[in-house]
């Protein structure tokens, strides 16, 4: 059995829903909603026609701005996400990883921070491919900064330094974008296979601080959720001995080339334990906001009303799942108990569910096979190892050597 461990504002939510209350006011401008069926209903209803704020200078001018749905950005991305997960894309994508891994082998490492730094590093290409070395760095920084604020279990508020400094840094990597939208824009650098060139696409009706801002808010997305997702699968790795021989097995009879064409099909055991992986480990708590007013069940949802809800707990409640606390990829491999319909959501829920839930599925399996046939892991004590529910499930005190590993020792895994 695992549980984790929870900050008291999350272990009192969970109290809450274990005596029944799985949607319920927690004051009078907060309503929880935990139960399956209704988060579901609650996002379709909050998010339906959503279109993007007016751009400043209409804001400006007193004015209202072409609307703008969020789909028609959505649509493009996933349309982007699609070409990026061919064969060509994740070669890349897995010799990017690889060689950050092999840059940091044969020394002690918090495994948290790596691994939330090769993920989202990783993933800067997607959104800007043809970025410099120094647009990247600034690019990084923004990233670190925000990383470190989410990672911090203490959950000490910000000072107002740090929030001059965050604020500092997201206008730079903001500005990178924008920079980089107007010379594609203009013809002065090359179209490129990424998410940026779909907001250039979008550059007359967007205008260029909605589209800034559109890059900018997909940089803060790959930041944070990924490389949790990721760690925590490290984290399985290293304390299921058992399924990481499978996972070994399994992989080391694939080349890196036989993955990339078929990553979602060609190894199953990879494929279950990343998904129950992704069960296990979700974000605890979502805050949204209430757009309009609404009614979900019982409830009225005032427009500005703070609504919360928790993949977590609908992936560990007794009603959803068999064994809920139990790690047991095999639940995807033997099917002997169907899924219940909406309580398996790693990714959220429609109409602003993640658009890159294949790509993520898929670096996942990548990351496996390098761990599994490339490189190992050495870490003291894995049993003892436990995850902090806070922002996001993380590790605790995560540390260990990372080996690569000899074409000799490959075989002999």
């Amino acid at each position: 059995m695992t549980k984790p461990k929870e900050t008291p504002r999350i272990a009192e939510l969970h109290r809450r829903l274990e005596e029944g209350n799985n949607d319920f006011r927690l004051d009078k401008n907060t309503v929880c909603i935990f139960s399956a069926a209704a988060a579901k209903l609650t996002n379709k209803k909050n998010f339906e026609n959503l279109t993007l704020p007016d751009r400043l200078i209409d804001l400006i001018r007193n004015k209202s701005s072409a609307p703008v749905s969020w789909q028609e950005i959505r649509t493009l991305w996933i349309q982007q996400t699609k070409l990026m997960s061919e064969p060509k894309q994740l070669k890349k994508m897995y010799g990017f990883m690889q060689l950050k891994l092999q840059k940091e082998a044969g020394k002690r490492l918090d495994l948290v921070q790596l691994i939330h730094d090769l993920i989202a590093t990783s993933l800067l290409p997607l959104l800007f491919a043809n970025a410099t070395v120094r647009q990247y760095q600034i690019l990084e920084q923004d990233q670190q900064n925000k990383r470190d604020f989410l990672l911090d279990l203490e959950q000490v508020p910000q000072r107002k330094r740090d929030k001059l400094k965050s604020a500092y840094h997201s206008v730079r990597a903001t500005n990178v974008f924008r920079r980089e939208i107007r010379l594609r824009a203009q013809g002065k650098t090359e179209r490129q296979l990424d998410f940026l060139d779909s907001i250039v696409e979008l550059l007359p009706t967007l205008g260029m601080d909605r589209a800034a801002d559109s890059m900018a808010m997909i940089h803060t997305a790959v930041n944070g959720p990924p490389g949790a997702a990721a760690a925590c699968l490290v984290f399985e790795l290293v304390r299921q001995d058992g399924w990481r021989k499978t996972l070994t097995e399994e992989l080391n009879n694939l080349t890196p080339e036989e993955l990339f064409r078929s990553p979602l099909s060609v190894a199953p055991n990879t494929h279950a334990f990343v998904k129950e992986t992704l069960r296990m480990w979700n974000v605890p708590i979502l805050m949204r906001n209430a757009r309009t007013s609404f009614t979900v069940g019982e409830h009225q949802l005032e427009e500005g009303t703070n609504i919360l809800m928790s993949p977590y707990f609908i992936h560990r409640h007794p009603e959803n799942w068999e064994n809920p606390n139990e790690f047991d990829p095999s639940r995807w491999l033997n099917k002997k108990s169907p899924i219940k319909p909406d309580s398996y959501v790693p990714f959220g829920w429609s109409p602003k569910s993640c658009i890159g839930s294949q790509l993520g599925l898929i670096q996942l399996i990548l990351l496996s096979h390098l761990l599994c046939s490339r490189f190992s892991i050495l870490v003291d004590d894995p049993q003892s190892l436990e995850v902090m529910m806070a922002a996001l499930p993380q590790p605790i005190d995560f540390y260990g050597e990372l080996k690569e590993l000899s074409e000799s020792e490959q075989h002999e895994v």
